[in-house]
């Protein structure tokens, strides 16, 4: 999410007012858009989906609100879908893992802010693009591309059958059980 901000003093850095930001950020923003798009989506038929990163099933304390900004949109998302789903309006959740994205790069990256704060090399840090790399299972950042994937897949038709679902496209990253 782009609010994160790397913390690499822990949660007690973390203040009271920063704390209210993160989820400020994302739950507005999906009920408003929701609300906008709803009677449009129930008169056409189609579906709607949010999306999350893995923070939302694995916190981390160096991004310690990220995961509490982005797990209100995904809970707020399964309201509708039981509201709606008899009308035919399947509303599902698209998460990612790292993706290679801007927010792995450049001097305002998350790992680039934690290694300023550490004194380590930004290769090393937890929240450095190589790191990242090999937490999935598969070994690699995700590709935007992907994501814009099973966005599309869950809005056809072969995804009839998926309503108030969490779909992760994480490398495996996130265990499911």
């Amino acid at each position: 999410m782009g609010s994160a901000r790397a913390r690499p003093d822990g949660f007690l850095s973390v203040t009271d007012a920063e704390r209210q930001r993160a989820p400020d950020l994302g739950l507005p923003s999906a009920v408003r858009l929701t609300r906008a798009a709803l009677p449009l989506l129930v008169k056409a038929g189609t579906a709607v989906t949010t999306a999350w990163s893995v923070a939302v099933a694995l916190p981390d304390p160096l991004v310690i609100g990220c995961g509490a900004a982005e797990a209100a949109p995904v809970a707020f998302s399964t309201a509708p879908s039981k509201e709606v789903g008899p009308c035919g309006i399947r509303v599902s959740s698209a998460g990612a893992g790292p993706v290679r994205t801007e927010p792995w790069r450049g001097g305002d990256a998350v790992a680039a802010r934690v290694s300023n704060a550490s004194g380590s090399r930004p290769g090393d840090t937890p929240g450095s693009e190589r790191r990242a790399a090999r937490a999935p299972l598969t070994g690699r950042l995700c590709e935007p591309g992907e994501i814009a994937g099973l966005v599309l897949f869950l809005l056809g038709d072969s995804a009839q059958d998926l309503a108030g679902s969490d779909v992760a496209v994480d490398g495996g990253l996130t265990p499911t059980g």
